[in-house]
């Protein structure tokens, strides 16, 4: 399996002491894979990430939880992530601009010339939101995607997983 990056945003902390990243493969059962330290108290966006180099086969769901300094914590939604293992996961040739962005459209440059044979799932990376319906508009064998938002994505992280035969690509958007 290849590692899967997690990665979130804070647009300001107050008080934090940590996050755990947690991971389960049945959504019930969650067993802490890191502990990432916060900085603590800041008016300033900050970028954590973790690579989990081992994920499963199939269902992988990844939750993460704040800590901080006084004991208290905050547990956010788990995401869903399904890896099969005959599929090959990378980043390389995908291309998602502008990001950041402001939630109304996307670009996607797509590595291979045939994006009649795309598929895109955008997962929130804090909650399991719907993204709403999105209009696709092929700029024909330039491997370019628009994708316009019927309503405009909320601030957030989102994970834009494009399928191309067997092989799925994965970029972080973030929505300002």
């Amino acid at each position: 399996m290849i590692p899967q990056s997690i990665a979130w945003i804070t647009l300001s902390e107050l008080n934090i002491d940590y996050f755990s990243v947690q991971h389960s493969d049945d959504g019930v059962l969650y067993s802490g894979i890191a502990q990432i330290k916060a900085a603590g108290n800041s008016n300033n966006a900050i970028e954590y990430s973790f690579n989990h180099k081992n994920p499963t086969a199939g269902a992988n769901y990844y939750r993460l939880v704040q800590f901080d300094k006084d004991g208290k914590f905050e547990e956010f939604s788990p995401i869903l992530v399904n890896f099969e293992e005959h599929v090959n996961i990378t980043n390389d040739g995908l291309t998602i601009y502008p990001n950041p962005n402001n939630g109304d459209r996307v670009f996607v440059k797509i590595p291979e010339n045939d994006p009649d044979n795309v598929s895109i799932l955008i997962n929130n990376v804090y909650q399991l939101d719907e993204v709403g319906d999105i209009t696709f508009i092929n700029q024909g064998d330039s491997g370019l995607l628009i994708l316009e938002f019927e309503e405009s994505l909320n601030p957030g992280i989102y994970i834009i997983n494009l399928l191309l035969g067997t092989n799925t690509y994965s970029k972080r958007l973030v929505v300002r």
